[in-house]
C-alpha cells in the first residue's frame, strides 16, 4: 500500500530556489579598452591606434584572425605577439584609412582566437573627421551638357590650414574631363579658382567622374572630388535622375518627367524600355495645351518586396537617338511609420 502511494505521488518536490542558468562563456582575451577614440583627424588620412589584449586564462591563446565588421574597409592589423601566454598581453595595432568620410565615424572590428568555444573579442575605434578645405567636399555639377560642344563650370577652393592655397597637381579619371586653375579667389587671394570642363565627345547619358587635387596643405595634401552631369543631344530629359520616393509594399509610386528639344523642334518617341520590369509608363503632352518640342512621360513603380530599387529607363527616338534616364524607388517594410513631411499628423501613412 505504501509503495502504491509513493508511485502515485511521484518524486518529492524540489526545495529551494531553481538552479541558475549556465553562465555565458567569458573570453580569455580581454581588451584594455573595448571602445577607443582617435580624436580628430582629416579626410583622406590614416589613423593609428594600438589595443592591448590581455590573456586572463590559464592557457596560451593564439589570435587567428582580426577582421572588419563595420565601416573599416582597408584597415591593416598587426598583432605582436600572435600567441599570448597566460597573464601576458598582445599589442594589436590598427591602421585605419578614413577615405572621404566626414563627421563622426565608428569602425568596428572582431578578433577571433584558437579556442573553439571562446567568443570573439569585439573592439571599436571612433572619432571625428574634418576637411581642410572649403567647400568641404568638391562636387561640381555641370548640369545638362551637349556632347557636341561640351560644358564647363567654375568653382572656388580655399583652405583655413594655409594662408595661400596652391595646386601642385591636377588629375582626372577620363581624357574628356579637364580641370585647370584660372586665377586666385578670396579677399586676400588665399584661394584658387578652378575651371572644370567636359569636352566634346563625352558619352551620352548620366555622367560622373572623379578628380584628384594635390595641394600644399600639410594636414590633407590630397583632395578628391567628383564631377557630375547629364550628357544629352537635341532632346534633354528633366528631372534627372527620376525619383519615385518611397512607399509601402504594393503601393503605386507615380512620377513624371519631360523630354524637351533644345530648339523646340518636334520629335517622336519610338519606344520606352525598362529592363528591370518594375516600371509602367505612358506618354502625354507637356502642360494643359501642350508645349512644342516637349513630351511628358508618366511613369509608375510598384513592388510587393521591400528594398531599394533602381535602373535606367531607355528612351528611343525616331531620329535614332537613345536616352538613358536613371530612376530610384524605395519600398519600406510593413509596420514602418511613414509620414509626409509638413503634413498634419492624421495624414500619416
Amino acid at each position: 500500500m505504501l509503495a502504491l502511494l509513493l508511485v502515485l505521488a511521484g518524486p518529492p518536490a524540489r526545495s529551494g530556489p531553481p538552479p541558475a542558468p549556465p553562465a555565458a562563456i567569458a573570453p580569455r582575451l580581454l581588451p584594455d579598452e573595448a571602445h577607443a577614440s582617435f580624436g580628430e583627424s582629416y579626410q583622406g588620412s590614416t589613423v593609428t591606434h594600438t589595443f592591448y589584449l590581455h590573456n586572463e586564462g590559464m592557457k596560451p591563446v593564439t589570435i587567428r584572425r582580426v577582421e572588419t565588421r563595420s565601416g573599416g574597409a582597408g584597415a591593416r592589423f598587426t598583432t605582436t605577439p600572435s600567441t599570448v601566454p597566460p597573464g601576458g598581453a598582445a599589442a594589436l595595432k590598427v591602421e585605419q584609412p578614413l577615405g572621404d568620410r566626414l563627421g563622426k565615424v565608428t569602425f568596428r572590428y572582431r578578433v577571433t582566437t584558437d579556442g573553439p568555444d571562446d567568443p570573439p573579442v569585439r573592439i571599436s575605434l571612433e572619432g571625428f573627421v574634418q576637411s581642410a578645405y572649403s567647400p568641404e567636399r568638391l562636387v561640381v555639377d555641370l548640369g545638362s551638357v551637349d556632347p557636341r560642344t561640351g560644358g564647363s563650370a567654375l568653382v572656388d577652393l580655399a583652405s583655413d590650414e594655409t594662408g595661400r592655397l596652391e595646386i601642385q597637381k591636377l588629375e582626372t579619371s577620363s581624357p574628356e574631363l579637364l580641370v585647370e586653375t584660372v586665377g586666385r579667389s578670396g579677399e586676400a587671394d588665399e584661394g584658387v579658382s578652378l575651371r572644370v570642363r567636359l569636352g566634346p565627345g563625352a558619352p551620352i547619358g548620366p555622367y560622373a567622374r572623379r578628380v584628384r587635387l594635390t595641394t600644399n596643405v600639410a594636414n590633407q595634401p590630397v583632395l578628391e572630388g567628383i564631377v557630375t552631369g547629364s550628357v544629352y543631344g537635341d532632346v534633354v530629359p528633366s528631372p534627372v535622375p527620376l525619383s519615385f520616393g518611397g512607399g509601402r509594399p504594393g503601393a503605386i509610386l507615380a512620377e513624371s518627367f519631360e523630354l524637351r528639344h533644345r530648339k523646340g523642334a518636334g520629335f517622336r518617341v519610338v519606344q520606352l524600355l525598362d529592363f528591370t520590369g518594375g516600371l509602367a509608363f505612358g506618354l502625354g503632352p507637356c502642360g494643359a495645351e501642350g508645349i512644342p518640342g516637349c513630351v511628358r512621360v508618366d511613369a509608375s513603380f510598384a513592388s510587393e518586396r521591400p528594398g531599394t530599387f533602381g535602373g535606367e529607363l531607355v528612351v528611343e527616338l525616331e531620329e535614332g537617338e537613345t536616352l538613358l534616364v536613371p530612376w530610384t524607388a524605395t519600398v519600406f517594410p510593413e509596420g514602418t511609420d511613414l509620414r509626409v513631411i509638413g503634413a498634419p499628423k492624421e495624414t500619416a501613412w
